[in-house]
């Protein structure tokens, strides 16, 4: 006999599962999870803009916060962005989901998730232990898509980070986040392929990453932990590290889920990767409330299992936004081909560009038209052999002609 537990089972309790089921029991929908773990826990550091995350549920669950943030290209060249940024208090964000959900009774299933049955009326869920429960809706939020069907092959594209957190001394601001440091004086050459500093000033110390932007290559870790050491002494930074060395390997192009099929994908199984910055977090929170609204309003409605996903993936990948998707997936191929000095160059015409535009192209979520507009900003703000080495690394023409179309619609609706 199977167990019904929800109406809506959300598998996987990441940032992505916890947050969609705590805005569905927020709205009164039955809603349950399956987690693999028995304990909560999300060990990676989360750092997003702050107006991302303004208006969702983790609002206020922030560790740290900067007033400002900074970019570094060179030594001594260093660029304020003006724009607020934070670091996540994962154990806050846990408190403030968890409580939520007890309050709503939502029901919280531990194993993981051996097999998917689909019928007429719902899904069956087998479990690790053998125990089978039952849902109308199932919500895939494992980050790896484990039960979504996928409209393309596996990752190519892939940002690589290396980390850690020292006690003592450093040059940085204390109220400012520099979010990029692409000076290489002393750490490698400018013909190399480029890594940055990100680094997030803490109260007593400071935590660090060398990170690879995009790359189609697998890292050396070892060179970009050597990269980072080499970096923090030029930069005079002393002390002693605290805790384990973080490790970060983010799938930059991760194939759209097929939009037909029963299971709704969400968070990084719904490829909700940003694929040129490798941000989700941001993106998740703010699309979990939207996202939750459609799918309350279809149970009310009494639409099927399959109208139910046909309207949740319309809202999550309208025709609009594949085409902005596929526009930044080709930003993202073209940054693979600059190494350290043409990655300045490039960077120097990117934030040349309005305050709006590069905000929009980091934030993501631009109609395809002005998306198109930012990229055309960045085009011609470029130097000329930057220019021709974008015209060679080419969109699609399909994608090209769809966004021209979609620039005349956005010019001729201003």
């Amino acid at each position: 006999m199977h167990r019904f537990i929800a109406d809506i089972i959300v598998v996987g309790a990441g940032p992505a599962g916890l947050c969609i089921a705590a805005d569905l029991a927020k709205r009164g929908c039955s809603v349950g999870i399956v987690t693999r773990d028995d304990q909560l826990s999300w060990p990676n550091t989360y750092g997003t803009w702050a107006d991302e995350i303004a208006g969702t549920l983790l609002e206020d669950c922030v560790a740290d916060r900067w007033a400002n943030t900074e970019i570094a290209l060179e030594t001594g060249n260093v660029k304020s962005l003006g724009r607020s940024y934070v670091r996540m208090d994962n154990a806050n964000c846990l408190q403030t989901l968890s409580s939520l959900l007890q309050e709503h009774g939502t029901p919280m299933e531990s194993g993981g998730v051996v097999s998917l049955e689909h019928d007429d009326f719902g899904t069956t869920l087998r479990l690790t232990s053998g125990e089978t429960v039952r849902g109308k809706l199932v919500i895939d939020a494992t980050g790896t898509g484990q039960f979504t069907l996928k409209s393309g092959p596996a990752p190519s594209l892939f940002q690589y980070a290396v980390g850690w957190r020292v006690d003592g001394e450093h040059p940085y601001a204390v109220d400012t986040m520099r979010l990029m440091d692409f000076s290489s004086d002393g750490v490698h050459g400018s013909s190399e392929a480029p890594s940055f500093l990100y680094a997030m000033p803490l109260d007593g110390g400071v935590f660090v990453e060398e990170t690879t932007l995009i790359t189609n290559a697998e890292p050396d870790m070892d060179e970009l932990t050597r990269r980072l050491e080499a970096r923090l002494a030029r930069d005079g930074v002393t002390g002693s590290r605290r805790g384990q060395v973080e490790t970060v390997r983010v799938p930059m192009n991760t194939p759209m889920p097929d939009l037909s099929q029963r299971v709704v994908a969400f968070g990084a199984a719904a490829a909700m990767i940003h694929p040129a910055t490798g941000y989700s977090f941001g993106r998740t929170a703010k699309t979990s409330g939207p996202l939750a609204d459609v799918l309350v309003a279809a149970l009310a409605d009494g639409g099927s299992p399959e109208t139910i996903a046909e309207l949740a993936y319309a809202m999550l990948w309208s025709e609009d936004t594949v085409l902005a998707d596929e526009l930044l997936r080709f930003g993202a191929r073209f940054l693979t081909t600059l190494n350290t000095r043409q990655t300045r160059r490039f960077f120097r015409a990117f934030f040349s560009t309005s305050r709006e535009s590069w905000v929009a192209y980091l934030r993501g979520d631009l109609p395809a038209g002005e998306l198109a507009t930012v990229m055309l900003a960045v085009f011609k703000a470029s130097p000329a052999n930057m220019r021709l080495r974008m015209m060679w690394t080419g969109a699609e023409l399909k994608t090209a002609v769809s966004a021209f179309r979609s620039l005349n619609r956005t010019r001729r609706s201003a």
